[in-house]
């Protein structure tokens, strides 16, 4: 290809791109460039109208001459087309010159058909112009009509003001994830043990019984452990085989006699002595003993009243709070590890608001 030809190449590739500005929909973009009336098509235009207000005074020329088409220009219209069905073939140039003072605001109407009649949508280029043409971004430019690829956004967890948008951890960090552990210390991994206990080892535990148990038990080893806060006259309870032998504690100590059958342990005072209120070990008891194969415990006090009996309560570790995700409705023992759903979301992860145009749950 030679020089001279390539200097009116790119002229025309020019051309073609900035007479393009139309709707993504739009089959044949037009521009008035002085007063020749520029299109830009993907389709073959077989003919073509439109209304003026007196302000064309001519048409000719243009690839609609050199098509063969008629072209007319009365006071308040412009009519080209061909007696031959030629078409003016898909692409970009110079439509037809028009004479007269024209401008695009008094051209009106543009009808313009392809090779079988159908109508062509026809639009005017326009001006491009540059900016940020996404809402979402910090700087969105109304004005703007074509992206020039300088959108900026705010950073994550921070609106375009610079302003943090979410929780701020204990450090001060926006959307941090650092937390203050039971010393008081941010990011420390001092954790509470089961007992309570800040960084302890769950050695220091002292579990006691429900409200109201008038003598409350624990096992420890084959000692029956005591705490009574009325006097105890006699007690028995059931085992399932467990207890071989009982004897000692402070029930020996108060003159109990202490019998241990293969299905029941009992003990009394033939003299009326009875086990102070206090705490300390009851009985001692021979054999494989559990706190589950010991049940049925009666105990009295010194007027023959029954005593409520219990063990301590046993700790489940669990999420206590009903409206979280993994509740455990058997703990008795809140651990802090309740989980909760995203804001708008269900625990399954359904979107339980409106999504907006884009899809965005809330």
């Amino acid at each position: 290809m030679s020089f001279s030809k390539l200097f009116y190449l790119v002229p025309f590739m020019v051309l073609s791109f900035v007479f393009s500005n139309c709707p993504d929909d739009t089959d044949v973009c037009l521009s008035l460039n002085n007063g020749s009336l520029e299109y830009d098509s993907t389709a073959d235009i077989a003919g073509f109208q439109f209304n003026h207000n007196g302000c064309v005074t001519g048409a000719s020329g243009g690839d609609a001459t050199a098509a063969g088409f008629t072209i007319s220009a009365s006071g308040t219209v412009v009519l080209a087309f061909s007696f031959t069905g030629a078409v003016i073939p898909a692409g970009a140039g110079t439509l037809v010159d028009l004479d007269g003072d024209v401008n695009e605001g008094c051209l009106s109407e543009f009808i313009f058909s392809g090779p079988g009649g159908d109508a062509l949508l026809v639009a005017f280029s326009v001006e491009p112009v540059l900016g940020c043409t996404d809402m979402e971004a910090c700087n969105y430019d109304s004005s703007a009509n074509t992206d020039d690829g300088s959108c900026e956004y705010p950073e994550e967890n921070f609106d375009c003001e610079g302003n943090c948008v979410v929780a701020e951890d204990c450090a001060g960090v926006c959307g941090g994830d650092a937390v203050e552990d039971c010393t008081g210390l941010c990011g420390g991994d001092a954790q509470l043990d089961e007992c309570g206990e800040c960084g302890g080892d769950g050695s220091t535990c002292e579990y006691g019984c429900e409200e109201g148990v008038e003598v409350c038990l624990t096992l420890d080893a084959s000692d029956l452990n005591y705490s009574s806060t009325a006097d105890i006259a006699g007690f028995q309870f059931a085992h399932n085989g467990c207890v071989t032998g009982a004897s000692g504690g402070d029930a020996t100590a108060a003159g109990f006699t202490i019998s241990a059958s293969g299905s029941a342990v009992l003990a009394f005072s033939f003299s009326g002595a009875v086990v102070p209120a206090g705490s300390g070990t009851l009985v001692v008891l021979d054999g494989d003993v559990s706190v589950a194969c010991l049940s049925d415990f009666i105990f009295s006090d010194s007027e023959g009243e029954a005593l409520e009996v219990g063990f301590p309560v046993v700790l489940v570790d669990g999420c206590m709070d009903m409206e979280a995700c993994n509740y455990n409705p058997e703990a008795n023992n809140d651990d802090g590890s309740c989980e909760y759903p995203e804001e708008n979301f269900d625990c399954d992860g359904n979107c339980v608001a409106q999504e907006d145009c884009a899809g965005v749950c809330g």
